[in-house]
């Protein structure tokens, strides 16, 4: 499969587990939307339960049988008898009115975080109108949410939170670098934080094409440098191969991740060792847009838009 503009158009909004510190209750959010944790439905109350089949029953799975699993349990809403699946229905199909189908209490973080990934997807803000304030801390902003669908930074001073205003407003900024390829901004953002600054890089690098600039990524004596430097170059080359210098298991298997998720090809998947990365690669290509995995030390990257 080939890398259309609008899958090589992504962008980190989450990159490390720093970052990931730092908005924990976004990602913890789109979580309970994608992962396969999910409650079980029937008529009358929705129960607790897990979708996860132990490893050792799978581990012969090839994505291509992956793909084809996903296929036969998400093609409908009338078949669903989890959350989950209506979640990946509303955000493979684009359509936010599925969201509504969940099974949850009226005013539900669940079906908010539907609301959000569909809206950031589609990049259509007013879907972002359908959020509930929830008068929680794990609260979805709607003006982040239209911040993100939209891509426009004057909605980020808009958001109570001090800390998420900022991280907003970083995460807009980066999309300046990259659609103007100015890296002065990549540098300004990385003064106090690594991370901001090699994700600038790298998206700077796939919005371009221009596997130099990844390049701007030092490979010193800091290993996140040097992971991020090869996991940059992989991608804007759609190579794989790349990949295989990286010393640790772990390392591999989120490149090959994120090349197969660029490259939207599901073949790629099959070099990933460890197999809940493996399905994770499988299920963000058939959704249409990566996921973060809370508690892991390896994250997925986030979509947004193209130019």
């Amino acid at each position: 499969m080939r890398c259309n503009s609008e899958i090589r158009a992504i962008s980190f909004l989450l990159i490390d587990e720093k970052i990931l510190y730092m908005n924990k209750f976004i990602i913890l959010l789109l979580l309970i939307t994608i992962v396969f944790t999910s409650g079980c439905l029937n008529q009358k109350k929705l129960e607790t339960t897990t979708t996860t089949i132990p490893i050792e029953s799978k581990t012969g799975l090839s994505a291509e049988e992956m793909w084809q699993d996903l296929q036969s349990k998400f093609s409908d809403t009338s078949d669903c008898m989890y959350i989950d699946c209506f979640s990946k229905i509303a955000i493979r199909t684009n359509n936010y009115k599925v969201c509504e189908e969940i099974p949850a209490p009226t005013k539900s973080p669940v079906r908010n975080s539907c609301y959000f990934t569909v809206a950031v997807k589609t990049k259509n803000q007013s879907v972002c109108e359908n959020i509930e304030n929830l008068g929680t801390y794990d609260d979805i902003d709607k003006n982040y949410c239209k911040a993100l669908a939209s891509r426009d930074i004057s909605f980020c001073k808009e958001i109570p939170s001090e800390d998420f205003k900022e991280y907003c407003n970083r995460n807009l900024l980066m999309d300046t670098a990259a659609k103007t390829g100015n890296l002065t901004i990549c540098e300004q953002l990385g003064v106090e934080h690594l991370d901001y600054k090699n994700s600038c890089y790298i998206k700077v690098a796939l919005f371009s094409n221009d596997e130099k600039i990844c390049d701007n990524i030092p490979t010193n004596e800091i290993l996140a440098n040097k992971i991020a430097n090869i996991e940059c170059k992989a991608m804007v080359k759609e190579d794989s191969s790349v990949c295989e210098v990286l010393d640790s298991v772990v390392n591999r298997d989120n490149c090959f991740n994120k090349v197969a998720y660029v490259k939207q090809d599901i073949s790629i998947c099959d070099k990933i060792e460890r197999y809940f990365i493996k399905q994770e690669c499988v299920d963000e290509i058939f959704v249409g847009i990566p996921f973060d995995c809370m508690g892991c030390n390896d994250l997925r990257e986030e979509i947004y838009h193209s130019k």
